[in-house]
């Protein structure tokens, strides 16, 4: 039987950035001691980084021994290695979407708590942020500096409310100053929030990474050329055989 040839076997390797502790890293800290509680989408995604590496390094196995396999021809080898890539990206496909979408629904959930303060309930407190707003727009810059830093030091929620809860043009603040404000509000007031949305925004980053490596992995093992045409090779004499014994029918 035919060995497989150097040239065309693919290479497959699993990146080292295809390993739960990229996440793990970002995990709440004991502080003496107390145990943190844990964070359930950060471990998700962990977890599905986990099932990842796991399905990596079997399938780089399973290829070796398939190559390897001197009872099979090259092409049966392509083929079988193929398709054991393309059933591992189902699966973790499938896990880290899923655990991606948490993570990502509760950073969106922690910016929409986080954006502002809470409105006012009545028309007089809307009227006064209103006035609020034209005041600011007309001041110079150095003067609305001034009065912004007051009201940080003040814990004046309404004026700093007027400037979260309208664009950056309506108050005359610039985008990038507008950002730095918000930023400095929810640094004051959710800080637990804060250091937990930094976790789950590098958990997903270093999740993404992964998933990124891994799909370079499928990549070489089900889309090599060599691969895919002994596929559609196998599919033309099955298709043949399958037309010949109806023939004989």
């Amino acid at each position: 039987m035919a060995t497989f040839a150097p040239e065309v076997r693919p290479a497959l390797k699993v990146s080292p950035s295809i390993d739960e502790r990229m996440i793990e890293q970002f995990a709440p800290k004991q502080v003496g001691g107390q145990a943190p509680e844990p964070d359930l989408e950060l471990n998700g995604l962990a977890d599905a980084v986990k099932v990842t590496r796991i399905d990596a390094h079997r399938l780089v196995a399973m290829a070796e021994q398939v190559y390897a396999d001197p009872t099979q021809t090259p092409s049966a080898a392509a083929v079988q290695v193929r398709n054991a890539a393309l059933n591992a990206a189902q699966r973790v496909t499938t896990k880290l979407d899923a655990a991606h979408a948490r993570a990502t629904a509760t950073i969106a959930s922690i910016d929409k708590q986080t954006h502002a303060p809470p409105p006012p309930r009545d028309q007089a407190g809307l009227a006064g942020e209103a006035m609020i707003v034209t005041a600011l727009r007309e001041m110079d810059d150095k003067t609305r500096d001034a009065v912004i830093n007051a009201a940080f030091a003040a814990k004046d929620m309404g004026t700093i409310g007027a400037i979260l809860r309208l664009p950056a043009f309506v108050s005359g603040i610039n985008q990038t100053k507008l950002d730095n404000i918000r930023h400095r509000f929810r640094e004051a007031n959710f800080p637990d929030l804060m250091k937990r949305r930094e976790r789950l925004e590098k958990g997903v980053a270093a999740a993404r990474t992964a998933g990124l490596a891994f799909v370079e992995l499928i990549t070489s093992a089900a889309d090599d050329k060599f691969a895919i045409a002994a596929e559609k090779a196998q599919s033309r004499r099955v298709a043949a055989l399958a037309h010949t014994e109806d023939d004989d029918g």
